[in-house]
């Protein structure tokens, strides 16, 4: 545990400041664009770097998780800074599967909300099912070295005999949520570094639920004997 929190709360630090940064940048305009000052509107090329800058973080804090667990899972004691370098070379593949599977998971409800207000709620049910069946294809790209398209495409056939399983493991994110939530109402406002350290913490507790999924995926996946036959 020591060792994990080691590895992922800088990350958490990052990203937690990154996020927190956004949301007041945003804030600002989205004030000016209600009081209809489009005019003052500026949307600053450091607001995309700092978005992309945010994304590739909360990649590598997944692919150095998985890594993480996935040699831990085979006995070995990793050291924190080979886990995070080799981490690295799996970003562009997560990043890739992370376009892709938001594409097939948000596409239907977009598709049918132009079609219909109606259908768009066939089309948030359809995403939340994808979403539940591809949560296994980062551990996939990670563990199994595949591209991101065998990843998805086996994450779907994968999780079909475990997805209740998967479902219940994933519900485990309300009782977290509701306890980041009453800290957000204790804890003063206006105090960042709190703000940031609270929330970096809260993700921090909030990867429990995909090293449940991780423990899910290896007693599930087959073997490579079972593979090979």
């Amino acid at each position: 545990m020591k060792q994990l929190f080691l590895l992922i709360f800088p990350i958490s630090i990052l990203m937690s400041g990154i996020k927190f940064w956004l949301i007041s940048v945003l804030s600002v305009i989205s004030d000016s664009v209600v009081a209809g000052e489009m005019d003052t509107v500026q949307i600053d090329t450091s607001l995309v770097i700092a978005a992309l800058v945010y994304v590739v973080l909360l990649t590598i804090l997944y692919a150095s998780l998985t890594l993480f667990l996935e040699v831990r899972s085979n006995g070995y004691e990793p050291k924190t800074s080979q886990v995070l370098l080799t981490s690295l070379n799996f970003v562009p593949g997560l990043l890739l599967a992370g376009v892709l599977s938001s594409l097939a998971i948000f596409g239907p409800y977009i598709i049918l909300l132009t079609i219909s207000p109606l259908l768009a709620i066939l089309g948030i049910f359809t995403g939340i099912f994808l979403y539940i069946r591809l949560l296994f294809v980062n551990f996939m790209i990670v563990v199994e070295r595949l591209t991101p398209l065998e990843a998805i495409k086996r994450s779907f056939y994968f999780s079909s005999p475990i997805m209740l399983k998967t479902v219940a493991i994933v519900l485990l994110n309300i009782p977290i949520i509701l306890v980041y939530s009453l800290a957000a109402k204790v804890i003063p406002d206006g105090i960042l570094i709190i703000d940031i350290v609270t929330a970096s913490l809260f993700t921090f507790f909030g990867l429990i639920i995909d090293v449940a999924l991780f423990r899910l995926y290896m007693v599930s996946r087959p073997n490579k004997v079972d593979e090979e036959a």
